[in-house]
């Protein structure tokens, strides 16, 4: 049995694998990953994408991202709610594993700006934890009642559909499930990732799947990309 930082590092790659996978499928030219954090994500993005610009608001973990993209990937200090971007900049957005720490009022407003710097024609891919128990604990500091992980609201395809402004059309939506010896046995591990996503999402759907993936396309033609700037 592999240990369990063998299994969260299989695990990422296999979520890098569905990512890179959904972007493919038409493959844009810039994207805008918001709430990038330490750029886990923002990594496999980079490799299927020519021109990328990672957002976050900790400046200490934008320091470990830079560290790790140095030139490669522009990384912008800034809040998810109002993005220093101009109108129709990219031609797709991504949102990973980002809204579950928001309140529903800012879930709302960066979503908005999500896709106020979308082209028309683009793409936003969100992912967020399925159906989550939200589980509080007593901050050792305040006291207070604190839920694990900064996660404020469980979420499913409904909430996370109700989010986005009108004009956008379901393109994917899958889920995976949160079981060990899915992700680390042995044929599991070697199959291909178009396979083992079929087996995931078919499991994900039966089993209820603690990640759900969606993106959507932005209806209309493709309007021209403008600078970002």
């Amino acid at each position: 049995m592999l240990s369990i930082e063998s299994y969260e590092k299989e695990k990422q790659r296999r979520r890098a694998e569905v990512i890179k996978l959904l972007l493919k499928e038409p493959r844009p030219r810039s994207l805008l990953d918001i709430g990038c954090g330490e750029g886990d994500m923002t990594s496999a993005i980079s490799e299927v994408v020519e021109y990328v610009v990672a957002v976050d608001i900790d400046d200490k973990a934008l320091e470990t991202a830079r560290e790790r993209f140095g030139w490669q990937v522009e990384l912008v200090q800034a809040s998810a709610e109002m993005l220093p971007f101009r109108n129709s900049s990219f031609e797709s957005v991504s949102m990973l594993e980002l809204l579950e720490h928001m309140p529903k009022e800012s879930q709302l407003a960066s979503v908005a700006e999500a896709d106020r710097v979308l082209t028309k024609g683009g793409t936003i891919l969100i992912s967020i934890p399925y159906k989550e128990k939200i589980v509080y604990y007593k901050c050792v500091h305040c006291g207070r009642p604190t839920p694990r992980y900064g996660h404020l609201l469980s979420m499913d395809e409904k909430h996370l559909t109700g989010l986005l402004p009108d004009g956008y059309r379901q393109v994917s939506r899958l889920h995976i499930v949160n079981l060990p010896y899915i992700t680390l046995w042995g044929p599991f591990r070697i199959l291909p990732v178009r396979l083992w996503l079929l087996i995931q999402n078919v499991l994900g759907r039966v089993m209820l799947g603690y990640w759900l993936v969606m993106k959507f396309v932005k209806q209309g033609e493709r309007s021209e990309e403008k600078s970002p700037r």
